[in-house]
């Protein structure tokens, strides 16, 4: 869901930085080589937890130690791979991309608002006791 929907962003921000990375501008095509291998691994954790959920979800509290590994693993990946890197193609974003690029990363469309509400909805649907989302405060926490 919400990983996927980043991994693409990341995915259309390198796809659209590629075409400007000019013979010998070894720099930006490491930077974007890099930015490729942070989600391929982001991308196997992340396959791997949708795995071990779905079996939470068919095998109920028999399926949570399993899930419980898999979503620290990858939490590991993506503070120490993912987010670790995530600044660095904002220089060269800065040089190439136009206002409408960043519609284009956004990716929100109607389909995406269809998506993400029927992924609320899964996530209340199995949400364990004392964790609806609907139940969250949005905004800054109450002082």
């Amino acid at each position: 869901g919400s990983m996927d929907r980043l991994h693409a962003q990341d995915q259309r921000i390198h796809d659209i930085l590629k075409p400007h990375v000019t013979p010998g501008d070894t720099a930006n095509a490491d930077i974007l080589a890099n930015l490729d291998m942070r989600l391929a691994r982001s991308r196997v954790a992340l396959d791997n937890l949708t795995t071990a959920r779905d079996a939470y979800r068919a095998k109920g509290a028999a399926g949570l130690a399993n899930f419980q590994a898999a979503v620290a693993q990858f939490m590991d990946v993506y503070h120490n791979f993912l987010l670790k890197g995530q600044h660095s193609t904002l220089e060269f974003q800065k040089k190439v991309f136009a206002d409408g690029d960043w519609i284009k990363v956004a990716g929100v469309n109607e389909g995406a608002l269809v998506n993400e509400a029927g992924l609320y909805a899964s996530a209340r649907k199995y949400a364990p006791s004392g964790a609806d989302p609907a139940s969250y405060q949005a905004g800054p926490p109450v002082v």
